[in-house]
């Protein structure tokens, strides 16, 4: 794997959403990536859990730990119950040089302390009841009066004992450990695996009110990703996932452009394409669907696509964790959460996997309000449905524009079944050589925004940057990407216009989904005829609000004054003069906020032109009652078969289309992006010759 596409992100679970802590891993020398213990103490978000008084006097505790053989304490947390039964708990932190420091005030506490021992292989829990604390105490912390062991085992689906490493069955994993006190969590800690470790806990004699629960994800090429929610009996000697009980899925996403260029440079420079994919692992309290935390894991190396494709889930029949994770896979990637194609979360249900109808844009702010941030099941629409055979992101998606927390704004794309599509809506050229970027046929994506004519930012970089925003005039922002090839060969393009006053109207109305149902109620833009369709989207004025208690931004969902659809045959130009309008209607009985906002349906019945290979444009248009807008083109947008011209994109080569040029090597294999000093077959439109790129 090329090292510029070698990065990976790990996200704490435990750490509030708006100030997530993000760790880039190096590997240990046993290739066993250590990360930090976070404790929870978000009031408001468990019903017992409670931030410690800022008013109270804490004193330095002196700590004073006796580790064996390599051993290394990650984390010390000590709580105790106030009188209105709140739970308080106060964590460790670090000096300047890494040291571990506490501070607590005077009184009796239960204490647990967490680390890892023999280079990451397992891990000890230490607990002592009633410790009281006054100035100048040693806390002193024994790993050796940890005996108890506790095996844990991941067996997969198909009944083999999982193994990380040289001579096992799965590339990579992560380990996630949660620990709860009175079903309340304590604290997390996770672990990124390259080889086997983590199989097994050390510990002294825990209160019966604590209760360990074990996160495993699992990647193999061969097998998928395996996602084992497994609870610790600290009293037996093995715990473990088993054959059975388990739950699955295929995920399936469709390779941007972009992604198909780097793959082929890469083939013919190192002989393999960069497969790198991306695994969010979201949490969420089954007692009210409230989000705990969120962690990722970045897959890479052969096998990483076929990975993320197929989904297995497990958790044992007779328990249910106070905290259940949820699954979001993502597509192929470039450099990360900002260039992914990213499907819905999916998460265990009483008769199989079920996927949550949350809007994935923009991190938590869609699937907030003012109480929350909530995974549940969400929007019905989008809920039940768990596209094993439809492949994501095969479409022009639907451009989502809100406003940001810098006062400006920021977008994303939504393909038809939910999924969020950032397709390296990244400045790309930030992270990638200019010369390389230049031969693969530049930046796909962009972004204008001007004000009086002068450009005031044209590129995503600077988009919440910079000089301020705050002119009590009209701002025009021009959002686009070619990133899109459908069915791999249509080009797909979708363009925007926002308009608005950043002082008088940031409300910014939005599509926030993009959805065509045939008359049997199934989602799908390719349909038989236009009395088969209907067409159903999601739009809203979004509003940035926040909860400063919780420390989270959310969206208020306001209706917009004025939409308008219109339709017109699909241009390989993406160029049009003649639109026609389609009659759209309130939906209410659908709406759904947060995520979503109104629902809007109108039918198909009506188009009756033909359109080359039965493809058509849509052109959308909101408008807020104070004067901001947002005008998109998606093109094409949905195929209506019969309705097709011609067979295929081949025999329909208009003048644009003479003018493409095609490269292929000696042996006729066609390449997307020929390199400098190689010999090619060039061809464009009717004319062949041979010639040396430059």
């Amino acid at each position: 794997m090329s090292a510029s596409f070698a990065a990976f992100a790990v996200c704490s679970a435990a750490a509030p959403v708006g100030n997530v802590h993000r760790v880039c891993g190096t590997p240990h020398d046993n290739q066993t990536v250590v990360h930090d213990m976070r404790a929870f103490n978000r009031s408001g978000i468990f019903k017992k859990i409670a931030v410690s008084r800022a008013d109270e006097t804490r004193y330095p505790v002196n700590l004073n730990f006796k580790l064996q053989n390599r051993e290394e304490m990650a984390g010390v947390m000590a709580w105790r119950e106030s009188e209105d039964g709140k739970i308080q708990v106060y964590g460790n932190e670090y000096d300047s040089d890494f040291n571990m420091t506490m501070s607590l005030p005077t009184g009796t506490f239960q204490v647990l302390a967490y680390g890892y021992c023999e280079d990451g292989d397992g891990l000890f829990l230490l607990y002592k009841d009633n410790y009281t604390f006054g100035e100048g105490d040693i806390l002193t912390l024994d790993t050796s009066e940890a005996t108890n062991r506790t095996d844990i085992e991941t067996i997969g689906p198909d009944g083999e004992s999982l193994c990380i490493g040289e001579g096992g069955n799965c590339e990579k994993g992560n380990a996630l450990n949660m620990m709860f006190y009175e079903r309340e969590p304590l604290f997390s800690a996770n672990v990124v695996l390259f080889s086997d470790g983590q199989k097994y806990v050390l510990s002294n004699n825990l209160s019966s009110s604590l209760n360990l629960v074990r996160y495993q994800l699992m990647v193999s090429g061969s097998k998928g990703v395996m996602s084992m929610a497994i609870p610790v009996d600290l009293n037996k000697s093995r715990v473990g996932s088993t054959a059975t009980g388990w739950q699955q899925t295929n995920v399936n996403f469709s390779h941007t452009p972009l992604n198909d260029k780097i793959d082929n440079m890469l083939q013919e420079l190192e002989g393999s394409p960069h497969n790198y994919g991306f695994i969010q692992n979201i949490l969420v309290n089954t007692d009210d669907m409230s989000l705990c935390g969120i962690l990722g894991l970045s897959i890479y190396g052969e096998g990483a696509q076929t990975a993320t494709g197929r989904i297995s889930m497990w958790s044992p029949t007779d328990y249910v964790p106070p905290v259940t994770p949820m699954l979001a896979p993502s597509g192929d990637v470039l450099f990360g959460p900002d260039s992914w194609v990213q499907s819905m979360p999916i998460r265990m249900g009483t008769d199989g996997l079920v996927q949550s109808g949350v809007n994935m844009a923009f991190e938590g702010y869609m699937t907030s309000d003012s109480t929350n941030i909530y995974y549940n099941d969400g929007n019905p629409v989008f809920s039940p449905l768990i596209p094993e055979e439809i492949m994501l992101a095969n479409c022009a998606p639907s451009l989502i524009t809100a406003p940001s927390v810098t006062g400006r704004f920021q977008y994303s794309f939504t393909g038809r079944y939910g999924e969020n599509m950032n397709i390296d809506a990244c400045d790309i050229s930030d992270g990638m050589n200019p010369e390389i970027l230049e031969q693969l046929g530049g930046n796909p994506n962009s972004v204008l925004v001007t004000f009086n004519g002068e450009t005031v930012c044209d590129n995503l970089r600077d988009l919440n940057s910079g000089d301020p925003w705050d002119k009590d005039a009209t701002y025009t922002a021009v959002i686009k990407t070619d990133n899109i090839l459908i069915d791999k060969e249509i080009a797909g393009q979708t363009s925007g216009t926002i308009r608005y006053n950043p002082v008088k109207n940031f409300s910014l109305p939005t599509v926030t989904a993009l959805q065509l149902r045939d008359s049997g109620g199934k989602i799908s833009d390719r349909l038989k005829s236009g009395a088969d369709g209907i067409l159903s989207l999601y739009a809203s004025a979004l509003t940035l609000n926040a909860n400063e208690k919780l420390r989270y931004g959310f969206y208020d969902y306001n209706p917009v004054s004025n939409i308008k659809v219109e339709y017109s045959p699909y241009s390989l130009s993406h160029t049009y003069d003649v639109w026609e309008e389609i009659s759209m209607t309130a939906h209410p009985s659908a709406d759904y906020t947060p995520g979503w906002g109104n629902c809007y349906e109108g039918t198909l019945e009506n188009i009756d032109k033909p359109a080359p290979y039965g493809w058509f444009a849509l052109r959308i248009t909101l408008e807020t009652a104070d004067g901001a807008s947002q005008q998109q083109t998606i093109s094409p947008a949905f195929c209506i078969s019969s309705l097709s011209t011609i067979e295929s994109i081949a025999d329909n080569r208009d003048e644009a289309d003479d003018t493409r040029t095609e490269y292929f090597t000696l042996q006729g294999i066609r390449i997307t992006n020929p390199i400098a000093g190689q010999i090619y077959i060039k061809r464009q439109g009717s004319k062949v010759q041979k010639f040396i790129m430059r």
